[in-house]
């Protein structure tokens, strides 16, 4: 998968086959998520699977002390992009002069330098400057062009629709199980750039100062993963602190998968 920065798109002729894209935070990429993936992905024999997401998110840019954290890490995130099937993904730097980018032209830069042929997004997207352009207004912009706007629902889960705060809420109460069916696959902890250490086969990993969310102190059920081929992970209990987590591991992880039904205690 080819992963380019919103400078290097301006910049870089479009595929001749031109993209199917889809533009959004897509943090953990969940059920809602894959729907929006699995549109886009439906013509890859035509044109080039696309997304356009984010470095960081824009709420924790715009809203650092409310905001809780990701769900998942940019590494974990572009692995699962490329996993699917996804083509090309565009980071866009949001804390550059990109937030006063007007919507129009935001969809102008993706039809003139992306080679835009389709366009998949949800029900609730907004973009631009102060969130000025929504779906209605996309779909005047790029349809008479002969481009089509698949606009997605919502996925609704009970009573709720699927979203990354609603996902945001379970994990940070401990509602693991909630979380997982959300997500569509087990909660994971990346531990990406934590520190291991400890002693008697338990290792330490850093959690705090790394803007990703972590379950609330407590022991939780988790399959545990290395790096390696060779050993898959091991299966048992692990200890969330408030900036650490113990993981009783032979190896160093490099990722926690939480047990469904499983809530700290």
């Amino acid at each position: 998968m080819r992963v380019s920065s919103w400078d290097e798109f301006l910049v870089t002729p479009p595929p001749v086959r031109g993209a199917a894209m889809t533009v959004g935070g897509f943090d953990g990429i969940h059920r809602g998520h894959e729907l929006l993936l699995k549109k886009v992905l439906e013509q890859k024999d035509i044109v080039e699977p696309t997304v356009i997401t984010f470095l960081r998110s824009p709420k924790a840019l715009l809203r650092p002390d409310g905001y809780p954290g990701d769900i998942c890490t940019l590494s974990r995130k572009l692995e699962i992009f490329e996993a699917r099937g996804i083509v090309h993904t565009v980071l866009i730097d949001f804390s550059r002069n990109f937030s006063r980018l007007g919507g129009r032209d935001f969809i102008e830069f993706l039809v003139g330098r992306g080679g835009l042929r389709r366009l998949v997004v949800g029900s609730n997207f907004r973009c631009g400057y102060r969130m000025d352009t929504g779906t209605e207004r996309i779909r005047e912009l790029l349809v008479p062009r002969g481009i089509p706007v698949d606009v997605m629902e919502s996925l609704m889960y009970g009573a709720a629709p699927v979203s990354s705060s609603r996902i945001r809420t379970a994990i940070g109460r401990g509602d693991i199980a909630l979380a997982s069916e959300l997500l569509g696959r087990p909660f994971e902890l990346e531990l990406e750039g934590a520190v291991p250490g400890g002693e008697g086969g338990v290792k330490s990993y850093r959690l705090s100062g790394r803007g990703i969310l972590a379950p609330p102190p407590g022991v939780y059920k988790a399959l545990v993963r290395n790096a390696g081929a060779d050993i898959t992970g091991v299966s048992g209990e692990i200890r969330v602190e408030p900036d650490r987590v113990l993981v009783p591991s032979p190896f160093d992880a490099v990722r926690i998968e939480f047990l469904q039904g499983t809530q700290g205690v």
